[in-house]
């Protein structure tokens, strides 16, 4: 137990010195990182706001307003089902929704929601087949989109779950 950090570090070294171009690995992963915060963005504040408005006609920005403070639970603990209880609150209390339809709709979406972690799912995989040098087609992106979404629905909501679903291609050698 003691002798794990000094493992990881020199498995991350071996990996280090195996790299051509270290700068270049750098520049790819902060190109992946700046797309995934990105697309995280423009979800969040223009497409889900978007889609409230246009199926509620009611202002996203009181929505967002009034569930602040469950939405920073869920953020900060990166865990949406620690936050179900403030969620249930404030929808209950501050918007005034049905408790019947609050937590049948809440326990179901935060169990089956995982829009997030599709989003960074469908970017690892973009980002990891550039990194084998393949050009996807498009059929091959709307195959990818299908299959990130469907594999979103068995992802549990408790931290990092998505990192178990992305795996690198097979090496055919």
């Amino acid at each position: 137990m003691w002798l794990t950090p000094t493992g990881v570090l020199s498995l991350i070294l071996a990996t280090f010195a195996s790299l051509d171009d270290v700068g270049a690995v750098f520049r790819e992963l902060s190109l992946f990182i700046g797309a995934v915060i990105v697309a995280l963005v423009v979800q969040q504040v223009i497409v889900l706001p978007l889609i409230l408005f246009l199926t509620t006609r009611n202002n996203p920005f009181v929505h967002l307003k009034n569930i602040g403070r469950p939405w920073i639970i869920a953020f900060s603990t990166a865990s949406s089902a620690i936050s179900i209880p403030e969620m249930i609150y404030s929808c209950e209390h501050l918007l005034k929704i049905d408790s019947r339809i609050t937590r049948f709709v809440i326990s179901f979406c935060v169990t089956l929601s995982a829009n997030g972690s599709a989003l960074f799912i469908a970017c690892s995989c973009l980002f990891i087949w550039n990194l084998t040098g393949e050009v996807p087609t498009g059929g091959d992106v709307i195959t990818l989109g299908l299959l990130v979404t469907v594999s979103s629905l068995a992802i549990p909501s408790v931290p990092s779950a998505s990192i178990v679903t992305i795996r690198p291609p097979p090496d055919n050698k």
